[in-house]
């Protein structure tokens, strides 16, 4: 598998354990339909056997987002099993990352990948440790570029392979009682291969490997 060299909340996907984050993005290509915002409303909730409440939508606040910034919603083609659904799917996945940038917040990720992608419990772990920690990021976000559903000899076997570019914003990592640490001051160019299968009625995150 190819994979990141990742630094703190920095260009996505899995790399040494003692860096973190890479930021994982998608995009729509030529004329494809972008995804939309989701609706200022608060995430919805559930009680858990215990009598807590547990929470079932994306984080609405976050340390990192800009005013009035709504999280992203699928729209109605990632509910088709085919190439068209594939890709959307992917491009929400990735914008789900973006949002954990802002947020600090992974609960959709983990609901939209299997358990056995590696690169997904990576970075699921390590926002949910700066979350815990009072660590997050300042900058950072991305903005999608092209995706394309893409063909080839992957060593990860799934339904689609959508190879998403993106760009992500120079990020500064803010943690309690450290100097704010500089990770990246110019924008970086990137991509991911981004593995999804249709199981059991729905679109999962299968891995994601680097692009090149």
């Amino acid at each position: 598998m190819r994979q990141w060299r990742v630094r703190l909340l920095t260009v996505l996907i899995v790399g040494s354990a003692a860096s973190a984050i890479a930021a994982c993005t998608s995009s729509g290509g030529g004329s494809d339909p972008t995804l939309t915002p989701g609706p200022p409303s608060t995430p919805s909730t559930s009680v858990s056997p215990s009598g807590t409440p547990s929470q079932t939508g994306p984080a609405m606040t976050g340390p990192n987002m800009t005013p009035g910034e709504q999280p992203p919603s699928p729209i109605s083609a990632v509910k088709l099993d085919n190439a068209t659904g594939a890709l959307f799917f992917a491009k929400y996945y990735m914008a789900l990352k973006d949002w954990s940038i802002a947020t600090n917040d992974t609960s959709m990720l983990k609901k939209i990948a299997l358990p056995s992608c590696k690169t997904c419990s990576h970075w699921n772990n390590i926002v949910d440790g700066y979350a815990r920690q009072g660590t997050h990021a300042r900058g950072g976000r991305l903005t999608l570029g092209e995706s394309r559903v893409v063909r080839g000899d992957w060593d990860v076997r799934s339904d689609f392979v959508v190879d998403i570019k993106f760009t992500q914003a120079p990020i500064t990592i803010i943690a309690k009682g450290a100097a704010p640490s500089t990770e990246a001051s110019k924008p970086v160019n990137a991509g991911s291969l981004v593995f999804v299968s249709w199981v059991g009625g729905a679109w999962k995150i299968i891995e994601e490997e680097r692009d090149s």
